[in-house]
């Protein structure tokens, strides 16, 4: 199962956006968390996001064929960075994507001492998927809505 990273430029925010949109209008219609949710960014949220030089986009391909994304930032000055807005289309889920997709983006940066991230509480998968590639949970809740919360996740790699 070939799978690659592809790093987005801003003449691909539309596709990203709508594959976003896909990929988390289950978790919008679930949580109503329309101020964070993904899929009720505007396409010009994404380019902001996007236009940032210390943030980086990437396709997910699985076999050739566009599947997901996810992204990257570090904070400046620092090895620290942070892993953020991981998403497969549904049709593509529970192949082990994910699993092979954060090494991947993990390995793209050798200098990272560490990696944070946030997810959803109430998403049993989501947690024990992070759990088992090295994150651990860290820190206090932040309350979305009466429906919905973030956990803070975190992995310290070794000093090389």
């Amino acid at each position: 199962m070939p799978i690659t990273l592809q790093k987005c430029t801003l003449a691909d925010a539309p596709q990203w956006l709508a594959m976003q949109i896909e990929a988390y209008t289950d978790y919008l219609n679930k949580y109503q968390d329309h101020d964070i949710n993904p899929a009720a960014e505007t396409l010009e949220q994404v380019i902001k996001r996007m236009d940032v030089d210390f943030r980086e986009h990437f396709f997910i391909l699985y076999d050739g064929e566009l599947v997901g994304g996810i992204r990257s930032a570090c904070y400046r000055g620092t090895t620290r960075y942070r892993l953020g807005g991981l998403f497969v289309l549904p049709k593509y889920q529970n192949r082990g994507i994910g699993q092979i997709v954060v090494p991947l983006l993990e390995s793209r940066y050798p200098e990272a001492t560490s990696w944070e991230l946030d997810t959803l509480l109430q998403e049993p998968r989501n947690l024990h998927f992070y759990e088992k590639l090295g994150y651990h949970r860290e820190g206090d809740l932040t309350v979305v809505n009466n429906k919905l919360s973030l956990v803070f996740y975190k992995k310290y790699l070794p000093q090389k």
